[in-house]
């Protein structure tokens, strides 16, 4: 009775073991896509497997990575020229608004510093037009004069003189200052206010004349 137990597992062990395979290999993709062929209980599946379709996996995905690292490589090129363009770009054609404009090139600080030295050079031909025009003028009594001249750079850079204080008084020493000033005085650089835009500017000068 034993034995004869033991031979029917022993035979059922032999018919599933096959099964197995044939069912792994029909699923895996294995066989060939052959509607003719037959296979039997006891037959080799290495003559009915197709290697020929199959590609190695690791051939695969060295394609893929290979794909990948070639399209970052190019997206790398495209972002370099469009920020190279960019810029470029940016150089050519510079936004408005992001300098201050400048009225002849000049600028705060270069501006006044311009306008200082443009102003000295004038007022020292001033002083000699007064001493040798002016001050040998009955009107004008022997003397030292301490004149004080208030003055405005118009948004146009225009000198006017506003006011003018003399000391001792000359009523004919300040009409020659003012009329000589307003006439004569260069157009300076208009200085800015903090918008970048011309503002009129106050100024004084000190003048002291000997006669």
């Amino acid at each position: 009775m034993k034995s004869g137990l033991f031979l029917l597992f022993m035979l059922a062990l032999g018919v599933s073991a096959p099964a197995q395979s044939l069912k792994e290999a029909l699923y895996g993709g294995k066989l060939k896509l052959d509607s003719g062929a037959v296979i039997r209980k006891g037959d080799d599946l290495k003559a009915h497997i197709d290697t020929s379709t199959r590609k190695p996996v690791v051939a695969e995905k060295q394609a893929s990575l290979s794909a990948a690292k070639d399209s970052l490589t190019q997206k790398g090129q495209t972002s370099q020229l469009t920020n190279a363009a960019t810029q470029q770009e940016a150089a050519d054609n510079p936004v408005a608004g992001t300098t201050s404009p400048a009225v002849g090139n000049n600028t705060g600080t270069n501006a006044a510093a311009d306008n200082n030295k443009v102003w000295k050079d004038y007022i020292d031909e001033l002083m000699t037009a007064i001493r040798t025009d002016v001050l040998p003028s009955k009107k004008i009594k022997n003397g030292t004069y301490y004149v004080l001249v208030d003055y405005e750079i118009d948004v146009d850079g225009q000198v006017a003189v506003k006011n003018i204080t003399c000391s001792p008084g000359s009523e004919y020493l300040e009409e020659q200052v003012r009329e000589r000033i307003n006439l004569t005085a260069p157009r300076l650089t208009p200085l800015l206010n903090t918008y970048g835009k011309p503002r009129k500017a106050a100024k004084k000068q000190n003048l002291t004349i000997t006669k």
